[in-house]
């Protein structure tokens, strides 16, 4: 093969364990459509469905399977709802463990404050995302960012993930989004937290985070670096 591409460093170091030379394998990452997702008036009526109106919004969009660790998100809650009672989550997404997940959150005592939406349709969600205020990814493992992170940054919604797999390559901490440790509850909700309390930064934080997707992540740009490649290969 004249041609290697992948979506992640760590793909690119598995292929040259294969003897793949360095010079034949490029980076395409998936990209998304800055386009589509952006920063939108915030949607009133959708939020209706949840009984929101001007409550500030916390969204995960990771499905309810064991490796995307939503009871750390759950617990991080309790911790926030206690200091923010105000507050609102919204688990949206479907699976295997969400039976169990909506039983901790009545155990827990915060299901008036944490909402399971199910899945939402793909042309309501960057209404959905743009009428947030925060984003959170518990995820153990991603390969590359996520598409659902990235589609939160191109919405300017500040990001709070997990310091798994590459996202140290894509978020610049406290620049254009936070990290923190796997299945590190009480960070999450000292970030979630000071977040909450801080509008500015979290304007700030969301802008930053739309300029490096829009560098690095837009669909549109990645398939022209493709089709590049093609070219020269002819």
């Amino acid at each position: 093969s004249k041609l290697f591409t992948c979506d992640a460093y760590y793909m690119r170091d598995e292929l040259k364990k294969f003897g793949v030379p360095h010079e034949k394998i490029q980076i395409i990452n998936f990209g998304i459509d800055s386009e589509k997702f952006s920063k939108q008036e915030r949607n009133l009526k959708i939020l209706k469905k949840f009984n929101i109106s001007d409550e500030l919004i916390i969204i995960s969009l990771r499905n309810f399977e064991q490796v995307y660790d939503i009871k750390t998100l759950i617990y991080a809650a309790q911790i926030v709802l206690k200091e923010v009672p105000s507050v609102r989550f919204l688990l949206v997404g479907k699976g295997s463990l969400e039976k169990e997940l909506r039983e901790k959150v009545q155990s827990l005592g915060i299901s008036n404050s944490v909402h399971f939406t199910g899945f939402i349709d793909n042309h309501l969600l960057p209404s959905l995302v743009s009428s947030s205020d925060i984003y959170v990814s518990t995820s153990l493992s991603d390969a590359g960012i996520a598409s659902s992170t990235a589609e939160a940054m191109s919405c300017e919604i500040p990001v709070v993930v997990s310091d798994t797999a590459e996202n140290d390559k894509w978020i610049e901490d406290k620049i254009n989004g936070f990290l923190f440790s796997t299945k590190n509850h009480l960070q999450l909700a000292n970030i979630l937290i000071n977040l909450i309390k801080d509008q500015t930064l979290r304007k700030k934080v969301g802008k930053e985070g739309r300029n490096i997707i829009v560098n690095k992540n837009d669909y549109k740009n990645e398939m022209k670096k493709m089709n590049n490649l093609y070219l020269k290969l002819l």
